[in-house]
């Protein structure tokens, strides 16, 4: 069974190959440190490398669900599985197994800073969770209900990503772009979507017949609101936290600043008592002892000041017995580290008052201009020096202020978060000073707001309502189509022979008692659970094969449905039955469950169908055996048949020409005339009126046809008409022999009506014109009708050139046997032309160099063809200055003549008219005009197996070309 459906396939490969272009994009720019594709856009993180590697292996896998590769689809599976769940698990045990090296440095600081150069928990929780579907879907054998885990998974996955996308284009979470719960990157949001997305196409493959969507859908649905919000409101409280202790670091700084300011002011007159100890012995011990009086009085904090030499002896004491507890070697031992030896200026340097615990005890060089000799020490109490400015100095927070000896200055209320507590350290002469704040209660719940735990109320409540209106959605649409089905089955069960159902767990199948009863058995006499055995028993032995290969492969889900049609034993003989039928229930697991089918009885039409199949086959039989041309056209004169006769024909096959219009075919002529007569005919018959006319067709290789064509109405048994026959009749071999038998007698009539014109005229005409010989030569030029003399010598002369031409074109052509010089027998009729009509100046070019020497065929023959067809080019050319070309040639076994001319040429709708008796272009009488010569030619051109055929010339003007087989 394919884990993929057909519908879903195209989806789920795109889906596959637009991850796998992004992940090994991602890949390649990490190696070589290009961040715009590792982003998409400025400001947003990059995609870990791990992530593309995980996306990669997840496109592999999914790959391998649609083309069934298991094996490797597992590996890609494992290798998701173990990215994603590795950095899972380091975020839960907080241990860095190593695992995030694979992240460039230059993207380190895109992360939080709490987990460095790591992949976010959204990014590795979604790849966990992809990896984990797709194992379930590559193991070696797929447990059940694998399709609903990816399904489930799946949509979490997609929620997710599509939550932080959302996030992103709304700005919700713009301050989490970088955290380490939901910063996933751009392409890694979507490609994470898209995995999760054909992951959800896989797990809806299968749905039972009564549910609107499978029934996991709730489950994954409040699933993935709930991992959503988690995240969401995860990364809500993370961002609260984050901003609350940037402001209490602030109010540490602030408190950090003021005592490290404090501490300044404080030891500011000791520097003073130091320069002033460098001063002038004899007036020392007065001025210092007042200035340390005064600066004992004006700084709080400041108990007792001292001036030593650098050996630490006592010099002038101020502050009453403080000193007294202290002596040389041990105040050297207390600045042992302080290295006063490199110091020029006046610096300091504080150590622990060992003999006034919480004191302090700074040590400030006595220094002149250019010299420091001895020390000013000053004994402080860091408490009375800096408590009252750190009461006021941060209303609203908690502070601590300590020493690296001992503490200065404790708030009396304790911290109530100690993830709010932010510190300021600093080391100053030699002294280490933490500053520790805190929000109090009230502070802390104006810095910390309620956001997180009401998105992730809604949260719960949204995945809670959700998931329980989807099971209600599911379970009231199922019901109501469980009972629809029931109604349904009854109707059916009314309406046809009988139903059929198998419940597939337990092989056990039910058959209604009409079903029974149309074969002839009693249903009582079928007890439960042996209605699918007897029923298979009676089936025929052939067909037994077919119906289980149907219900296998609609279980298997490779057909969407049960229809077989069988044969079946009665006790009145075999019926013919089908069966159709579909899963209509399927289980938890979403395997299929429950068949339900219908049950038709087509015996009757079973032998309707073979009976029409019978006169079918005996129609086409007489349909294909005629010689005539027949067609079977629809009321709109559409083909639906033609014969076998008229395709071979034309040259075509049944299918190229069905469904054409009849005027369409391409054996009828492509001219509007005939498609229009067509028409008209159709219309004719479609009025139950027969129609038939002669015309032509043309079939393959350019044949002409002439057909004698009917179209005949074909009525129903009320006298409708529902069809029309196309019929015809080739012709064209009679109508040749009788236009041949026509032009013969025309010819023939027209022959003996010329010789007995031309012997009619000869005869008197040689006496007319031997007289005028007589005549003219007794007429003087000196005679004033003496230019009649030549006018009627012309005339003789004209009418003696028509009766010979008479004479020449109805002269007997002989016995037909003799062979002809080809060169001699146009030579003498070109000549002869050449003197008839040299007044009309028209120059006759001719080329017989590549003709035979000897033809074949009878002199006359030849003679008449050049003398027509030149004689017809001189009268069509131009008065002066025209040429006509004749050329003969042999082609392989076939002799060519051809005669051109410059005149105006033929009309192409004369073409074929002119080679008809009695059919002529010319204008005006010259030597001849009766449109006899052509006709004459084609005649005896045809008899000798030729052909004759006239187009226009390249330059302007007619060429006639006449072919002749060589013998």
């Amino acid at each position: 069974m394919p884990l993929v459906a057909d519908r879903f396939r195209r989806h789920v490969r795109a889906a596959a190959i637009i991850v796998a272009v992004i992940a090994v994009g991602t890949l390649v720019s990490h190696i070589v440190e290009a961040a715009g594709p590792l982003r998409f856009v400025a400001d947003y993180p990059v995609i870990h490398a791990n992530k593309s590697v995980a996306l990669l292996a997840a496109s592999i896998a999914l790959f391998c669900v649609l083309t069934g590769r298991r094996a490797i689809g597992a590996a890609g599976a494992v290798i998701a599985v173990l990215v994603g769940g590795a950095t899972v698990l380091q975020y839960l045990t907080d241990i860095d197994f190593g695992i995030d090296r694979l992240l460039m440095e230059p993207y380190a600081a895109d992360e939080a800073a709490a987990y460095p150069g790591r992949m976010s928990a959204a990014s590795a929780l979604s790849m966990l969770m992809i990896g984990t579907a797709m194992l379930e879907l590559t193991v070696r054998r797929p447990r059940a209900g694998a399709r609903q885990v990816a399904g489930i998974l799946g949509g979490m996955a997609a929620t997710l990503a599509l939550a932080v996308l959302f996030s992103y284009a709304t700005d919700v979470l713009g301050a989490l772009r970088f955290g380490y719960v939901t910063a996933m990157s751009i392409p890694g949001a979507i490609c994470s979507a898209l995995l999760g997305g054909a992951l959800v196409l896989v797990g809806w493959n299968r749905t039972s017949g009564l549910s609107v969507f499978p029934k996991w859908v709730p489950v994954a649905a409040g699933a993935s609101v709930l991992v959503a919000t988690f995240m969401m409101s995860g990364s809500l409280a993370i961002a609260e936290r984050v901003r609350a202790v940037v402001q209490v670091k602030e109010q540490a700084v602030a408190v950090h600043d003021q005592v490290t300011d404090q501490i300044a002011a404080a030891l500011r007159p000791v520097r003073q008592l130091g320069a002033l100890g460098n001063g002038d012995a004899g007036v020392l011990a007065v001025e210092w002892a007042q200035a340390a009086n005064s600066a004992i009085t004006t700084t709080p904090g400041l108990l007792a000041v001292e001036l030593v030499t650098e050996s630490f002896e006592p010099v002038i004491r101020s502050g009453g017995g403080y000193w007294d507890s202290f002596n040389p070697v041990r105040l050297a031992k207390e600045f042992a580290a302080w290295p006063r030896q490199e110091r020029t200026e006046p610096g300091s340097q504080f150590v622990a008052a060992t003999s006034f615990p919480l004191m302090l005890l700074v040590a400030v060089p006595s220094c002149g201009e250019l010299t420091c000799q001895g020390y000013t020490l000053a004994l402080l109490d860091p408490r009375k020096l800096l408590t009252p400015g750190l009461r006021k100095a941060v209303p609203g927070y908690g502070i601590d202020l300590s020493t690296s000896v001992h503490p200065v200055y404790v708030d009396a209320d304790p911290p109530a978060r100690a993830d709010l507590t932010a510190r300021a350290d600093t080391v100053a002469d030699g002294l280490h000073w933490a500053v520790s704040a805190w929000p109090q209660p009230r502070t802390a719940a104006t810095l910390i707001s309620d956001l997180p735990e009401v998105v992730a109320g809604l949260g719960f409540l949204v995945a809670a309502l959700l998931a329980a209106t989807l099971e209600l959605v599911l379970n009231s649409v199922t019901a109501a189509r469980r009972n629809e089905r029931v109604r349904l089955a009854t109707a059916i069960e009314g309406n046809t022979e009988g139903i059929w159902e198998i419940d597939l767990p337990t092989g056990d199948g039910h058959r209604s008692p009409g079903l029974w009863r149309l074969l002839g058995h009693d249903p009582d006499d079928v007890r439960p659970g042996e209605s699918p055995a007897k029923w298979s028993a009676l089936v025929h032995a052939d067909d037994r094969a077919s119906v289980d290969e149907a219900i296998a492969n609609h279980v298997a889900g490779r057909t969407d449905a049960i229809a077989v049609e069988y044969r079946i034993q009665g006790r009145d003989g075999w019926h013919w039955i089908i069966d159709r039928g579909r899963i209509v229930e399927r289980d938890e697991l979403d395997r299929p469950s429950r068949i339900l089918g219908t049950v038709s009885d087509v015996t009757e039409r079973k032998a309707a169908d073979d009976r029409l199949a019978t006169s079918e086959r005996r129609f086409r039989a007489v349909f294909d055996s005629g010689f005539q041309f027949e067609s079977l056209l629809d009321l709109d004169c559409n083909l639906l048949e033609a014969n076998h006769t008229l395709l071979e024909f034309a040259g075509v096959d049944l299918d190229a020409v069905r469904g054409r219009p009849l005027w369409d075919a391409p054996w009828w002529m492509e001219k509007p005339e005939t498609q229009e007569r067509l028409r008209s005919a159709c219309d004719e018959a479609r009025t139950g009126k027969t129609v038939q006319y002669q015309d032509e067709l043309r079939g393959a290789g350019n044949r002409i046809a002439c057909i004698d064509f009917s179209l005949k109405p074909i009525l129903d048994a009320e006298g409708r008409v529902v069809q029309m026959l196309a019929e015809g009749r080739d012709i064209t071999e009679r109508k040749k022999a009788e236009d041949s038998v026509r032009e013969m007698d025309a010819l023939g009539t027209m022959g003996r009506l010329a010789a007995r014109i031309a012997h009619e005229i000869n005869n008197p005409l040689a006496g007319i014109q031997n007289s005028f010989l007589l005549v003219k030569d007794a007429i003087p030029e000196s005679h004033p009708y003496y230019s009649y003399v030549g006018a009627i010598e012309r005339e003789i002369a004209r009418i003696a050139a028509v009766t010979r031409q008479l004479y020449e074109t109805f002269r007997p052509e002989g016995d037909g046997t003799a062979d002809s010089s080809v060169a001699v027998v146009i030579s003498d009729a070109v000549n002869m032309l050449k003197q008839v009509n040299r007044a009309a100046r028209v120059q006759i070019e001719v080329d017989t160099s590549r003709a035979p020497a000897v033809l074949q065929i009878p002199s006359p023959l030849l003679r008449q063809a050049v003398y027509n067809l030149v004689q017809n080019a001189v009268d069509a050319s131009p008065p002066s200055g025209a040429t006509v070309w004749v050329t003969a040639w042999r082609e392989g076994d076939v002799f060519w003549l051809a005669v051109r001319d410059e005149g105006p040429g033929i009309a192409p709708d004369m073409r074929e008219r002119v080679f008809e008796p009695f059919v002529t272009t010319k204008t005006k009488i010259t030597t001849g005009g009766m449109g006899l010569g052509l006709s004459l030619v084609r005649r005896s051109v045809q008899a000798m197996g030729g052909r004759i055929e006239v187009d226009d010339a390249p330059g302007g003007g007619a060429e006639f070309r006449l072919r002749l087989p060589i013998t």
